[in-house]
């Protein structure tokens, strides 16, 4: 078992040492029994393009299906893995990121026992995809108005920290940030 660093790191030079072949079989074996080693494979061999194509059919996967709440958990990590900022159009990197955010409700009413979790995927991972995108968008305008957007739609407290970490120059009254919350 990988319990460890010691252990990953040791697994990952063993397997670094085998063949591609071995390697695509063992992936693909893999495929056969989980639907979150299919979207990672999915999502190795797929372009850009499919990629975000394959990144909508998750979250509206997460939306409308009764995945339970590991799975959706382990998809929504998944769908941030599909997105490369620098290999697609940063307005359309936020824009596929508030639909993420958009997701928020479905996977939180999924769960019964993983709402820290959840809440790392939105707060954490989900902020450092989205900051990597507004980084790189030279419309700041449009950047702001999508937060303040999704900040001001936000019903579980996931959202604000996009405020924090987007625009942290801007300042925001306390009653308008009390609005948004």
């Amino acid at each position: 078992m990988i319990e460890t660093i010691e252990d990953y790191n040791r697994a990952r030079a063993l397997l670094i040492t085998l063949k591609p072949e071995q390697l695509a079989d063992a992936l693909l074996t893999l495929v056969l029994t989980s639907r979150s080693a299919e979207l990672l494979v999915t999502s190795l061999i797929s372009t850009t393009a499919e990629n975000i194509a394959l990144f909508k059919e998750t979250l509206h996967s997460v939306q409308h299906d009764d995945l339970g709440e590991e799975l959706t958990l382990d998809m929504l990590r998944r769908a941030l893995d599909m997105l490369d900022p620098a290999a697609m159009d940063a307005s359309c990197g936020l824009e596929l990121m508030a639909l993420f955010y958009e997701t928020d409700e479905a996977a939180f009413a999924s769960s019964q026992n993983l709402a820290y979790e959840f809440g790392q995927v939105y707060a954490d991972d989900g902020v450092a995809k989205f900051t990597e995108f507004a980084r790189r968008c030279g419309d700041k305008d449009f950047v702001r108005q999508l937060v303040q957007r999704l900040v001001s739609e936000d019903s579980y407290g996931m959202r604000m920290k996009l405020w924090d970490a987007v625009l942290p120059e801007t300042i925001v009254s306390g009653s308008f940030r009390e609005s948004l919350q």
